[in-house]
């Protein structure tokens, strides 16, 4: 084969080097391998050969001696033998030190996350830099200061004089310091920047646990857990949390409610919903720069009620002498407010300063009824309670006697 192409050296330190190539352009066959020497070319005894696999196309050299000019080989191999030598000469580095601490840090570009950071490198140490690591102090509003911690990291940036620091957290008092690595070691820290505060942001998340404490017929108690001051991302005084609600049947709009309290209030009451009634509902946290995420949803159901309607098409006709048949239909769903659990029939005996009589019927007796009555006029009428049907009038048969009689829905 053709000579290997590109050879050259990267990572040179004191006793380590990187050697690197591309195959030969004139393959003339299939490369099978690949042949490297190293020799400092006034020592014959100092020469190293080693056999390379076809896939590697580049050998770290460790062991050197610092300040030592080196010649390197490297040839292609196929079936037939032995290609061309490529040859070149490389001198290894001094020993590598521990690099400076970087200095005159800036804080610029601040945003809710982010901030820019330039600064003036330290010494290298006699090698690349390898890696800068930044860390951040949080400062709180009563000067209080929480540890250093690590910040952001970068590596393979070895020129750097600015770094974009990600992932911070909004409204926060930060301070920053820094460091630079090589191969030998870290640096000393820097001293640490002047303080600055991040933006204000939207809330990041919902306050948790949103649960149900307790229901009425036309209210919802819930409460939950309070966001941590760390995810307030703006000033206190700006954080408040709000309520959505809407039918789970999907009738009527959304409501939204802002609680009243502040940040710190747990519960709330939600008035003037449907008696019976099937609720979806959800909490956010929002402050002066906008709302946060709506939480899960959770379900809730207003308590029974007395039905809101009266029984509709109430009828009474005359059986016999002795009795009456009174029929009625169903109250409408939307007028039940709870489980219908019997009716109530109230018979009142006509041109009779008597009290009327009650009856009280399973939910069963959903369209009819037969009465017995006694002597007087029959009349019969409906109510829910307190609202009554009008009255529904019977003509009297021979012998029949005569009544008056209501019916209502009740719940126990």
């Amino acid at each position: 084969p053709g000579p290997v192409r590109h050879l050259s050296f990267t990572e040179i330190l004191d006793t380590s080097l990187q050697v690197s190539w591309a195959e030969p352009e004139d393959k003339n066959g299939i490369i099978t391998g690949y042949m490297m020497w190293w020799e400092v070319p006034s020592i014959k005894s100092s020469r190293v050969e080693r056999s390379l696999s076809n896939s590697t196309v580049q050998y770290q050299l460790t062991g050197l001696t610092s300040t030592t000019a080196y010649m390197i080989q490297v040839a292609a191999l196929t079936g037939a033998g032995q290609g061309a030598v490529t040859s070149s000469t490389i001198s290894t580095g001094v020993p590598p030190e521990l690099p400076g601490a970087p200095s005159n840090l800036v804080i610029s570009n601040i945003s809710p996350r982010t901030a820019t950071l330039r600064f003036h490198p330290g010494s290298d140490g006699k090698t690349a830099i390898s890696r800068w690591i930044v860390e951040g102090q949080v400062v709180k509003e009563d000067g209080k200061e929480e540890e250093w911690r690590v910040v952001y990291q970068k590596d393979n940036k070895p020129n750097a004089d600015t770094l974009e620091i990600p992932s911070l957290t909004p409204y926060t008092q930060y301070r920053f310091r820094m460091q630079q690595v090589n191969i030998v070691g870290s640096s000393p820290m820097s001293a640490p920047s002047r303080q600055i505060q991040t933006l204000q942001a939207a809330p990041d998340t919902y306050p948790s646990n949103l649960s149900l404490v307790s229901a009425t017929q036309t209210s919802l108690c819930f409460s939950w857990k309070p966001l941590p001051e760390s995810e307030y991302n703006s000033s206190p005084e700006t954080v408040g949390y709000r309520l959505r609600v809407w039918r789970t049947d999907g009738d009527g709009e959304d409501r939204t409610e802002d609680v009243k309290g502040g940040v710190r209030t747990t519960d709330t009451t939600i008035e003037g919903l449907s008696p019976w009634t099937h609720y979806q509902v959800q909490i956010q946290a929002f402050n002066s720069i906008g709302p946060g995420l709506w939480s899960q949803t959770v379900a809730a159901r207003t308590t029974e009620s007395a039905p809101s309607g009266s029984p509709a098409n109430v009828n009474a006709e005359a059986v016999s002498s002795s009795r009456i048949m009174l029929t009625w239909s169903s109250l409408p769903e939307a007028q039940r407010n709870g489980v219908i659990i019997g009716y109530k029939v109230i018979i009142h005996h006509a041109q009779s300063t008597s009290h009327p009589t009650s009856v009280c019927l399973p939910v069963d007796h959903t369209e009819q009824h037969v009465y017995h009555v006694n002597r007087w006029e029959v009349a019969a009428s409906s109510s829910s309670f307190n609202t009554f049907h009008p009255l529904l009038n019977v003509e009297k048969p021979p012998l029949i006697p005569c009544c008056a009689s209501l019916v209502s829905y009740f719940h126990f």
